[in-house]
């Protein structure tokens, strides 16, 4: 059985592959997409770290 962290791990992978994706945030932002799986270890995302996909389980996130 596949891991709910995999799982995340993978769809991760899959955004940051996707070349659309990238191409859509270094036309609006001049850079790529900022992945993060799980805890944030800078803290939590600003606008000067956008544009950022931080994907975690839904109990990582309730303090949030």
């Amino acid at each position: 059985m596949i891991s709910h962290r995999e799982i995340m791990r993978r769809l991760a992978h899959a955004v940051a592959a996707d070349l659309t994706v990238l191409e859509y945030c270094v036309r609006h932002f001049d850079r790529g997409l900022d992945v993060h799986v799980g805890a944030y270890p800078d803290g939590i995302p600003g606008t000067e770290d956008s544009p950022f996909l931080w994907i975690t389980a839904e109990e990582q996130n309730e303090d949030v």
